[in-house]
């Protein structure tokens, strides 16, 4: 939404001091396979989410450095892959699980470029919850895997589709879930135009990237010490 957390704080107050509608184009929230999984953990159905792994990897270095554009400049772009699409990673495990980072450890490569191309992150939330992020900025190919183990069922997101696991499964096949089968998917686009009508809810609000960006700055901070950062909410 924007490159600090105090930046993120002026937006959420304005939003509610304006009554304005506001709404974030995290198009995730509107995807059928996250809001399944989000339902499925809200609903205590799943129990406890214990650990959750989340992986992406993109041809994000070679086009920022070649074309020199605004995302590889720090003073612009405010930092990288973690803050351009990772962002999109690091928003959809806190929106799916409901969980609230405390702490993180992270290791960051900026390969010689201003800004992050690299983010292993480690993360603990309230209530003991772990979570390992793997934001890979250097590769040849796209790819995302997201699984969260909780206490009666695991999930993970292949695609569009929705990987599960329940008690009865230790060592079998999961079931697998189509995405036409989740229920509704559209866009963020349709869910602002949408809200202002007042006909529905906005889905990805300032409060959900005010979030991302706590993280993301507590990332940054712990890179660069060397140390455990806490996440200042």
């Amino acid at each position: 939404m924007v490159c600090t957390v105090a930046d993120a704080l002026q937006v959420v107050e304005k939003v509610k001091s304006t009554g304005l509608v506001f709404n974030v184009a995290y198009q995730r929230h509107t995807t059928a396979c996250y809001r399944y999984c989000r339902e499925v953990i809200a609903s205590g159905e799943a129990g406890r989410v214990n650990f959750i792994t989340a992986l992406q990897s993109q041809c994000w270095y070679k086009g920022r450095m070649e074309r020199r554009d605004w995302r590889g400049q720090k003073a612009l772009s405010g930092g990288g892959q973690l803050n351009d699409s990772g962002s999109h990673l690091v928003d959809i495990i806190l929106w799916m699980s409901g969980l609230q980072p405390a702490e993180v450890f992270a290791y960051q490569d900026n390969l010689e470029a201003e800004v992050d191309i690299l983010s292993a992150l480690s993360v603990k939330f309230d209530g003991g919850a772990l979570a390992n992020f793997s934001v890979v900025g250097h590769a040849v190919n796209w790819l995302e895997d997201i699984t969260i183990w909780c206490e009666k069922q695991t999930l993970a997101i292949r695609g569009s589709d929705v990987w599960r696991w329940g008690p009865d499964q230790p060592y079998g096949a999961p079931e697998i879930l189509p995405a036409d089968t989740l229920g509704r998917t559209w866009g963020p686009d349709e869910n602002f135009i949408k809200a202002i009508r007042g006909e529905e809810e906005i889905q990805s609000t300032a409060a959900d990237a005010l979030k991302v960006i706590q993280l993301s700055e507590a990332a940054w901070k712990s890179a660069a010490e060397g140390l455990p950062a806490a996440v200042v909410r």
